[in-house]
């Protein structure tokens, strides 16, 4: 399953590199840390749920300071003892030139999130428990996604990224009276303008 997600992954950014020949698309990675709760300070600190994530990102249009953009992200996360996640997501945003190299940007981002148990499943059948399969369970995603990107160097072609993303997961556990739960995604890692 693995070895199919990692050629997936590597398939994707090859088909897109090979339509990236202009200054408007950017590849990009990171890592990040994942947090099942609602946007707060407290998201940066333990404990670390680790996950990564690849993507890319093509500028539609910009003036002097003003820019939009449309992103596409798959990735993966880790949450302890509660569940791992692969997602994917794709977002339409604005970004803001502050200051020479240092950007500023907002997304309105959807995307589909398949969630599995970290530990094994079992279930009771005849008076006794069995271990039951996990096929896992398929989710919805909706929410927004803060970022700020530096240039480095002369040519700007590598930039830091720091991403915050606030997401709603949905549907949870309808039958608790959770169809809805918060996801927050703080993300560091490099964006690489490919292209001419």
């Amino acid at each position: 399953m693995l070895r199919k997600i990692v050629a997936g992954v590597i398939c994707f950014l090859c088909f897109h590199y090979g339509f990236c020949q202009t200054d408007n698309w950017f590849i990009k990675t990171s890592l990040l840390k994942e947090s099942f709760f609602y946007p707060s300070v407290t998201n940066f600190t333990k404990p670390l749920h680790p996950g990564f994530s690849v993507g890319i990102e093509k500028q539609i249009s910009s003036t002097t300071n003003w820019s939009t953009h449309y992103t596409g992200d798959v990735g993966f996360y880790h949450h302890k003892y509660f569940q791992n996640g692969l997602f994917v997501m794709a977002g339409y945003g604005w970004g803001y030139q502050l200051i020479n190299k240092l950007t500023i940007s907002a997304s309105g981002v959807i995307g589909y999130l398949h969630t599995f148990r970290p530990t094994e499943v079992y279930e009771l059948q005849k008076g006794s428990y069995v271990k039951a399969k996990n096929f896992g369970k398929p989710n919805a995603l909706i929410g927004i996604n803060l970022a700020m990107s530096y240039a480095l160097g002369h040519t700007e072609k590598y930039h830091l990224q720091l991403d915050y993303g606030s997401i709603v997961n949905g549907p949870f556990n309808v039958s608790y009276g959770a169809p809805v739960v918060p996801i927050t995604f703080a993300r560091f890692g490099i964006k690489i303008k490919v292209g001419s």
